[in-house]
């Protein structure tokens, strides 16, 4: 496996301390996974088409496929949902079975626990250091590169989150305080 480092990326639907599960599927075959967004023409462009072209490669699977694992932000069949963030990008999903490092800027382990967000310090929108790994899908399901996630450092949590990312209210002030039960 082909590990790499992008530095200064900006990551999108954090799921660092919880498994991701999704509607409809067996909640054991969950994952932690994170959404990366690396700038067109990049040193991190180039260090994922370095990585790509990986010459232990298996013999299907062709660089064009293997750079199938690069969402493109200008591309309306890559990014469905028109995000602004991702045009001018290349986007990618990280995953593993394995509860990825993650740290903060001092390299401190960080929990949940720490920050305001869902994914303590991580949001959708901040930048950060990801450590990963390109492995090879060479089976019955097909052949494609896939990335695995290994860790993930916070560097500038002081980024501006992606539209309604981490919204929250406090507690104590959201709601009136109710007297009795309302009549419905």
């Amino acid at each position: 496996m082909a590990q790499f480092t992008l530095k200064n990326v900006k990551i999108n639907f954090p799921s660092l301390f919880e498994k991701a599960v999704f509607p409809g599927n067996d909640p054991s075959t969950g994952k932690y996974e994170v959404t990366v967004i690396i700038k067109k023409g990049s040193e991190n462009e180039k260090l994922m088409f370095k990585h790509l072209d990986d010459p232990e490669r298996p013999a299907k699977i062709s660089f064009d496929r293997a750079k199938l694992l690069l969402k493109d932000g200008d591309d309306p069949r890559d990014n469905k949902s028109e995000l602004e963030y991702y045009k001018g990008h290349w986007f990618f999903k990280l995953s593993s079975k394995k509860r990825p490092v993650t740290v903060n800027q001092s390299n401190n382990i960080v929990t949940a626990e720490d920050g305001d967000h869902p994914n303590g310090i991580f949001y959708s929108g901040a930048v950060c250091n990801v450590i990963g790994s390109i492995w090879w899908q060479n089976n019955d399901f097909g052949q494609h590169a896939r990335a695995n996630l290994l860790g993930i450092q916070m560097v500038d949590d002081t980024a501006e989150s992606f539209a309604g990312a981490g919204e929250s209210v406090d507690a104590a002030t959201a709601f009136e305080v109710l007297e009795a039960p309302v009549d419905l």
